[in-house]
């Protein structure tokens, strides 16, 4: 029976673009139109005696920000019109790379998730692996389970580690949102550009200690990338949007009961309780996420922090993102117990917790 390895985050790249684009970017005219139809997600009428509590909360943290068009966004990064995502991804992944200090020729793992691949029906995890000149043994797949893609990368690398199929991997995520929002709706301002790399390896110190995944089909299209008025492959731009508007709404005012499902597994897993989480790495999809799922939660003892008015959402770098801007404020240190949580759109959620080693 092969033993059981400790696993751990070993590093984290990232890659922002340089352009920041800040809320007076949209023309004054095309933010007055947007008025109540500023996002499907606001504060909207409903019976609160029918609401969970943790429902009840999203829905005053939504009223909070009802009268700011921008709802939280202050800034977002936008890349190059000379770049595509994989330009991105490799220079986040030389950062993670150098930051680990290994050489590239032991990472023979690469799970990559590009929310604008460069190309549609191909491996692009192949051509980030190009750009990086990695060994020809390598494992390269792209995962695709929209902003939840990372926590589902870290259980496959840490699965194909401990069944010692590899040693080192390099999960890579990316948005170019910037090249599917149609600017004149109002949720093309919660959204961003840039590049997140971890590499996942054996370690003395970290580990992954708790880990929980789910799959709600109801909550299929809450955002695609495609046509409106028929199928993605059609004449025209494709762009981001929501096929199922009804879901946007209840998968929002269900968020915090899904965090506390699948974080109630983890902890269970790991043999811990929430007083025990010292850091709490949230989604950043809204302004409100991060601060709704840790009441919900009960993650008294955690440090958090927020991304979400500096970079928009970035999809599944927003948890990366987190990690590394924590450890840069001297948030996170050696031995801390840091709880991930992420839903994805598409109908997955997962929990991950971690003895941050680094």
């Amino acid at each position: 029976m092969t033993e059981h390895q400790s696993i751990g985050i070993l590093s984290i790249g990232t890659y922002l673009p340089e352009e920041v684009r800040t809320n007076d970017w949209w023309p004054k005219e095309t933010v007055a139109r947007w008025g109540e139809k500023a996002i499907r997600g606001e504060a909207r009428a409903a019976d609160s005696d029918a609401l969970s509590p943790g429902a009840r909360r999203i829905l005053e943290a939504q009223a909070r920000i009802a009268a700011d068009p921008f709802r939280g966004a202050i800034e977002r990064r936008v890349m190059d019109a000379s770049m595509v995502s994989s330009d991105m991804e490799a220079l986040a992944a030389r950062d993670a790379i150098s930051r680990a200090g290994i050489d590239p020729g032991q990472i023979d793992l690469v799970l990559t998730h590009s929310v604008v691949p460069d190309y549609l029906s191909t491996n692009t995890a192949a051509t980030t692996h190009a750009k990086l000149g990695l060994s020809r043994r390598c494992f390269s797949l792209s995962v695709e389970a929209a902003s939840n893609s990372f926590l589902l990368q870290l259980s496959l690398a840490d699965a194909m580690i401990q069944s010692r199929r590899a040693n080192y991997a390099l999960l890579v995520q990316s948005c170019a949102a910037s090249r599917l929002l149609p600017y004149e709706e109002a949720y093309s301002t919660m959204f961003g550009d840039g590049a997140t790399a971890v590499i996942v390896g054996p370690s003395q110190t970290g580990a992954i200690l708790g880990v929980d995944h789910r799959t709600d089909s109801d909550s299929w299209g809450v955002l695609v990338t495609g046509h409106k008025s028929g199928p993605w492959h059609e004449s025209g731009k494709p762009i981001l949007y929501s096929a199922n508007l009804p879901g946007v709404h209840q998968t929002m005012l269900a968020s915090s009961e899904t965090a506390a499902e699948t974080v109630e597994a983890s902890l269970d897993t790991a043999g811990l309780q929430a007083s025990d989480i010292d850091f709490y790495a949230g989604h950043q999809a809204t302004c409100w996420l991060r601060e709704t799922t840790l009441a919900a939660l009960e993650l008294h003892n955690a440090r958090s922090l927020d991304t979400f008015p500096w970079t928009g959402s970035l999809f599944a770098s927003n948890i990366p993102l987190v990690l590394a801007t924590a450890e840069k404020e001297a948030l996170l240190k050696a031995g801390d117990r840091v709880l991930m949580f992420s839903p994805g759109s598409g109908g997955t959620a997962s929990s991950t917790i971690v003895r941050w080693g680094r």
